[in-house]
């Protein structure tokens, strides 16, 4: 990474800063140096990480998103569901499942009849 990225200017070397110019970070500092090289990515566009799988070739900037796109061509899906026999790719997917399936919150209400349901796709006409 070129330093005039990542450092900031006011001697602190040690300050990881987006410098890209009309970032929306507005000069807000990173956590640690690594999670402003994902970032700066971002601007660029790198994808450093490929997708060997035969007649794939995807390529991702974060190497934990090539991992569950593996896992599309494998089949595994490690994050299970503790209420149902629901598995997922991914962490996200299944809070969305547990939230929307299991959280008994129902949000989207028809307006002809006004039952709720858990998931837009159940207001079908």
């Amino acid at each position: 990474m070129p330093s005039h990225l990542g450092n900031d200017n006011n001697g602190n070397n040690n300050t990881p800063i987006c410098h890209w110019r009309d970032c929306p970070r507005g000069g807000r500092p990173f956590g640690a140096l690594y999670m402003l090289q994902q970032h700066l990515r971002a601007h660029t566009g790198e994808k450093p990480y490929e997708c060997v799988w035969q007649n794939c070739g995807k390529r991702y900037s974060r190497l934990e998103n090539l991992k569950t796109h593996v896992r599309k061509h494998t089949g595994e899906r490690p994050y299970r569901c503790t209420s149902c026999d629901s598995a997922f790719t991914n962490a996200s997917d299944r809070s969305k499942h547990v939230e929307r399936v299991h959280g008994g919150k129902k949000r989207y209400r028809c307006t002809d009849c006004q039952c709720a349901y858990t998931d837009p796709s159940s207001l079908r006409y």
